[in-house]
C-alpha cells in the first residue's frame, strides 16, 4: 500500500510537459529543385556497414551518432558531403519507419515514403548550403530508387531549418506533438495523411 501511494505521489508531482513539431513533405513527381553550394563537395551515401560508418563519422557529435548500429539495421542509410578528404556533412534517410528523438514516437511510412533525421554540419562549414545542396541530391536519388515522398519534421523555433524545406519545395503539411499530465503522455498527428501507413495518429501512453 505504501510503494503504491509513493507511485501515485511521485505520478502526481510530474511537471506537465509538451512539444511538437512542424511536418514537412516533399513529392519526388515533377521537377527536382537545384541548389549549388558555394564551395564543391562530393556527395555520397555510405554503405550499410556499422564498422565504415562509425569509423567515418567518428568526429561528428556523439549526440548524432550514438545509436549508427541500430539505424544500420534497420535498413536506414546515411548520406554525406565530403571536403578536402573529410566528411562535413551527414543525414540520414529512414525507410519502413521512422523515429523522432524529440517525442520519442516511431512512425510507420509506406512502401513510397521516406524520411529525413538527424542532419548536421560541421560549424565551420555552416552557411556554405552543404545541407540544401545534398538535400537535392538525395532527393534525386530517392526518386532513382522509386519513392514517391520525402518526409521531416523541424523544431518550430529553428528559423533556419524552417526555410530550407520552403526553399526547396517542401511543404508544412501539419503538426505532431504531445501533451503530458501526471506521467500521461497524449500523443497527437495531423498531417493531411502525408503519412499514408500511420497506424494510430492519436493516443495515450504512460510514460
Amino acid at each position: 500500500m505504501v510503494n503504491l501511494l509513493g507511485k501515485i505521489v511521485r505520478r502526481l508531482s510530474r511537471r506537465p510537459d509538451f512539444d511538437h513539431l512542424i511536418i514537412v513533405a516533399k513529392p519526388l513527381e515533377g521537377t527536382l529543385p537545384i541548389y549549388k553550394a558555394r564551395i564543391p563537395f562530393d556527395f555520397e551515401v555510405l554503405p550499410p556497414d556499422i564498422e565504415e560508418v562509425e569509423g567515418r563519422l567518428a568526429h561528428v557529435p556523439f549526440e548524432h551518432r550514438s545509436d549508427i548500429e541500430q539505424r544500420i539495421q534497420h535498413g536506414d542509410r546515411c548520406c554525406v558531403a565530403e571536403f578536402n578528404e573529410q566528411i562535413i556533412y551527414a543525414s540520414w534517410t529512414a525507410f519502413g519507419t521512422c523515429y523522432s528523438y524529440a517525442l520519442d514516437r516511431e512512425y510507420e511510412l509506406a512502401k513510397g515514403e521516406t524520411y529525413l533525421y538527424s542532419a548536421y554540419t560541421l560549424p565551420k562549414f555552416r552557411g556554405y548550403g552543404i545541407h540544401p545542396a545534398v538535400t537535392c541530391r538525395r532527393l534525386r536519388l530517392l526518386r532513382s530508387w522509386g519513392y514517391k515522398r520525402d518526409l521531416a519534421f523541424i523544431e518550430p523555433k529553428n528559423l533556419a531549418a524552417m526555410r530550407m524545406p520552403e526553399e526547396l519545395g517542401y511543404a508544412k503539411v501539419g503538426i505532431t506533438g504531445f501533451i503530458e499530465v501526471f506521467g500521461f503522455r497524449w500523443y497527437y498527428h495531423r498531417d493531411g495523411r502525408a503519412f499514408s501507413a500511420l497506424k494510430r495518429r492519436n493516443y495515450w501512453q504512460k510514460k
